[in-house]
């Protein structure tokens, strides 16, 4: 991987020769999900590696700052190859696996998440408010994301509130953030970036660009493409992120909306 360095640890274990590695993040989706394809012709890596087991991919270009992604192990699956594996991680789970039972009257969308993060263990970010208090809010046994779901659910509902960029999101400090912001300040994509020029409209505003790797990028995060061949300048979201590593080549998808 010349021009790439990397560091990956599971468990106890470091690997320092990988057939493929990659980190996905997304604007909507509450946990970053993460794999790592490895030969294990002796089986020796199936044995050593369990559920649960942190999981550390540290990436990035040589002489540049490193991006750092921390997860556990959910499960350990076979590749197409008889003689590989590849270990599944995901992070931030307590999003879904911390369970809510909490009756709110005339209260905010904001404290009502906040104090639901809270209770995940996770260290909130920004905690902004659509502007409105709920007069009643009942959480029965449901899962932290699915509180903020439900909360934004119930404001456009009752009140007819514009908030299809508001989600529940981490930033790159990892803290968790509610809002309908993006990350700021962001990345400069410049022509010199693509690996495919041309811009795939997936739908509904959706637009998907193929870049080389650039891992300081990250779902709900802002960043200016700019195309000096055809003498554009575009402000961006970052809905989707990709990072993926293949033997000697490496690449980031990105799922975005112009502003």
């Amino acid at each position: 991987m010349q021009g790439l360095e990397f560091k990956i640890t599971v468990g106890e274990l470091e690997f320092f020769d990988i057939q493929k590695v990659w980190v996905e993040s997304s604007r909507y989706r509450p946990i970053s999900l993460a794999g790592i394809v490895v030969a294990d012709t002796s089986r020796e890596v199936s044995k050593q590696v369990k559920k649960q087991d942190i999981v550390s991919i540290e990436f990035g270009h040589k002489e540049k700052e490193k991006v750092s992604w921390t997860g556990v192990v959910t499960k350990i699956k076979p590749t197409d190859k008889i003689d590989e594996i590849e270990i599944c991680a995901s992070a931030n789970l307590e999003l879904i696996k911390t369970l809510v039972n909490e009756s709110y009257e005339n209260e905010t969308p904001g404290a009502i998440v906040k104090n639901a993060i809270n209770k995940s263990g996770l260290v909130p970010g920004a905690i902004e408010d659509p502007g409105i208090a709920l007069k009643h809010f009942t959480a029965d046994s449901i899962p932290v994301w699915q509180v903020a779901q439900q909360c934004l659910n119930t404001c456009r509902l009752s009140n007819n509130l514009p908030l299809e960029n508001w989600a529940l999101w981490t930033g790159k400090d990892e803290k968790i953030n509610f809002s309908g912001d993006f990350e700021k300040p962001g990345i400069e994509i410049t022509f010199e970036d693509y690996l495919i020029r041309n811009s795939l409209n997936c739908g509904y505003g959706r637009h998907r660009i193929e870049a080389l790797l650039l891992p300081e990028l990250h779902s709900s995060m802002e960043f200016l493409m700019n195309d000096s061949l055809r003498d554009f300048e575009w402000l961006c979201n970052a809905l989707d992120v990709r990072h993926e590593i293949v033997g000697p080549k490496a690449r980031t998808i990105i799922d975005y909306k112009v502003v």
